[in-house]
């Protein structure tokens, strides 16, 4: 099986929300969340890709992936 190299960028809503709203952050998040935030994972293929990041990051709690990019770099 061959894994490649994925950037995948992804904000919180909640974060963002909040901060677009003027009100507080209280959601123990740093402000820096709403804005776009990198994760590279090494996996087979975009959709394992990211459920790893999922899964470290839950759509529960606000986590929203904007776009996955495959690295030029295999392995």
């Amino acid at each position: 099986m061959t894994l490649k190299r994925y950037e995948v960028r992804l904000y919180n809503a909640r974060v963002r929300d909040l901060l677009e709203s003027g009100e507080e952050n209280n959601t123990g998040l740093s402000d820096e969340w709403a804005d776009a935030y990198y994760e590279e994972v090494v996996a087979p293929d975009e959709e394992e890709a990211k459920r790893m990041v999922k899964s470290s990051y839950p759509t529960s709690q606000g986590f929203v992936i904007t776009e996955v990019t495959e690295q030029e770099e295999h392995y």
